[in-house]
C-alpha cells in the first residue's frame, strides 16, 4: 500500500489506496495520480452515490439528479487540484483525429442582484451532473454530419461511464460518444460500444447453450501496441511531401536500412529514450499501465504498448497516447510519424490489437484448457469467430 506520505506526494488522498509496495521507486509512485478511476470515485463519494453510479452502469438508465450532482462536483474537486480549470467531453469523430471543446468551471449565478440588471449575481464556480454526463455541439461539419437537416445539425457527447476522466495539462478529458440528434454515430466509439453490447449478448447466449452458468458478462479486451518513427524536427519541416503525406514521396534510401536488423531492440539512443521516459510517466500519471517501449526493426522507428484492458478505454488510451506522443516529440525537438509507410523499402508503422473475449468468473474464452467441457467451450468460439470473418469478412478488412 502507499504511504501517507507517498500519496501526498502522488497528489491523492491516503484513502484510496492501491496495491502497490511501500518501496514503489520514484517513477512508479505516481501511477493514475491524474485519473479519475474506481479508487477515487469510491474515496470521493457517498457509499450511495458510488453505488447508485454502479448500478446504472450496469443498467444503461441516468443517474438521478442528485447523486449525479455530488459525482460532478466530487470530480470537479479532483480536476481543480490537480490543476485543471477546464472539461472537455473527448470524442472520436471519424476523420482520424481526436475532438474535444474546453468549457470552463464557471457559470453565472442567476439567484438575485449583480451587476446586470439584477438578473446575475456573479460568475461561480459550477459543474453539475448535466455537464457531466453530456454536451452539445454543431456535428454538421464532421464526417456525415452534413447529411441532416440545418435544425439538426446539433451533436450529442455522451460520456462513455466505463471509460474513467483523466487530466492532461489544465483540462479534464471526459471519454465520450458522439452521436446525431437521431442517434446515429458520428464517430468510431459509438459502434465499438455496440459491438461489445452484440458480443456480451450473443456470448452469453452461446455459453449458456454450452451449459454454462456461472458467467453473467461476456467482455472483449485488448492489449494494443504502437509502432511509430521519430525524426528531428527540422529534417521534417524541410520536406513538404513529410508534411503534406506524412510519408516521403520522392528521395533515395538509406544508407543502413535493416541489414542484420541492427535497430531492432538495441540501445535506445539517450534522446530518444528521454522521449520515451516523458511518454510513459504521462500516460502512467493517465492510469495508462504503460509497460514496454523499445526500438523496433527500421532505423528511426519504435513501438510501446500497455497491459491489456476493456475494448474501448484500451481506444481511448491509445487515441491519448498517439497525442502524447506527437506534443512530447515536439518538446524534444523530434517529429513523431505514425502514417502506416512513411519510408520505401523499409517497415511501417503498424498498430497491433492484441484481443480476446473473457468473462466476469475469469473465462479466457480462446484458451483450449485441459478438460473436455473447456475443449469444447474452446472449438465452439473458434468455430464462431471462423464464421464471422467468412461472413463478415469485408466489414474487419474496412475496420
Amino acid at each position: 500500500m502507499f504511504s501517507k506520505l507517498a500519496a501526498r506526494q502522488a497528489g491523492r488522498s491516503a484513502v484510496a489506496p492501491r496495491a502497490f509496495s511501500s518501496q514503489v521507486p520514484y517513477a512508479l509512485s505516481t501511477i493514475g495520480v491524474n485519473c479519475f478511476d474506481e479508487h477515487v470515485m469510491k474515496a470521493s463519494v457517498s457509499k450511495e452515490t458510488y453505488d447508485h453510479f454502479h448500478e446504472t452502469l450496469a443498467s444503461g438508465v441516468p443517474m438521478e439528479k442528485k447523486p449525479a450532482n455530488e459525482l460532478a462536483e466530487a470530480m470537479q474537486k479532483w480536476a481543480m487540484e490537480r490543476g485543471a480549470g477546464n472539461y472537455a467531453h473527448w470524442f472520436s469523430p471519424v476523420r482520424g483525429a481526436a475532438g474535444l471543446k474546453n468549457d470552463a468551471f464557471i457559470d453565472y449565478d442567476f439567484g438575485g442582484d449583480g451587476q446586470h440588471g439584477g438578473t446575475v449575481k456573479d460568475t461561480v464556480l459550477d459543474f453539475s451532473g448535466a455537464k457531466l454526463f453530456m454536451n452539445e455541439t454543431d456535428g454538421s461539419s464532421f464526417p456525415n454530419g452534413g447529411l441532416r437537416q440545418t435544425h439538426r445539425a446539433a451533436a450529442f457527447m455522451s460520456w462513455d461511464r466505463m471509460s474513467p476522466p483523466f487530466v492532461r495539462g489544465t483540462t479534464m478529458f471526459i471519454p465520450s460518444a458522439f452521436v446525431t440528434h437521431n442517434g446515429e454515430a458520428l464517430d468510431d466509439k459509438t459502434p465499438m460500444l455496440r459491438s461489445q453490447h452484440a458480443i456480451n449478448k450473443e456470448g452469453m447466449r452461446l455459453l449458456k447453450n454450452l451449459g454454462y452458468d456461472k458467467p453473467n458478462k461476456v467482455v472483449s479486451n485488448v492489449g494494443w501496441e504502437q509502432e511509430f518513427f521519430l525524426i528531428d524536427r527540422e529534417a521534417y519541416i524541410a520536406r513538404p511531401d513529410l508534411k503534406a503525406c506524412n510519408r516521403t514521396v520522392l528521395g533515395a534510401p538509406p544508407p543502413r536500412g535493416q541489414q542484420t536488423d541492427f535497430n531492432y531492440f538495441n540501445k535506445t539512443d539517450p534522446r530518444v529514450r528521454a522521449f520515451f521516459e516523458d511518454v510513459q510517466k504521462e500516460m502512467l500519471d493517465a492510469g495508462s499501465a504503460m509497460s514496454v517501449f523499445h526500438n523496433e526493426v527500421a532505423p528511426s522507428q519504435y513501438e510501446l504498448s500497455p497491459i491489456f484492458k476493456l475494448t474501448n478505454i484500451a481506444m481511448d488510451e491509445n487515441t491519448m497516447c498517439m497525442e502524447i506522443l506527437e506534443e512530447t516529440a515536439a518538446r524534444h525537438g523530434l517529429y513523431c510519424l505514425m502514417h502506416e509507410k512513411p519510408f520505401a523499402n523499409v517497415n511501417g508503422s503498424g498498430k497491433h490489437n492484441n484481443w480476446g473475449l473473457n468473462t466476469d468468473v475469469g473465462d479466457n474464452l480462446f484458451v483450449p484448457g485441459k478438460t473436455k467441457e473447456a475443449q469444447e467451450r474452446f472449438i465452439s468460439m473458434v468455430a464462431v469467430l471462423a464464421r464471422c470473418l467468412n461472413v463478415h469478412g469485408d466489414l474487419v478488412r474496412t475496420g
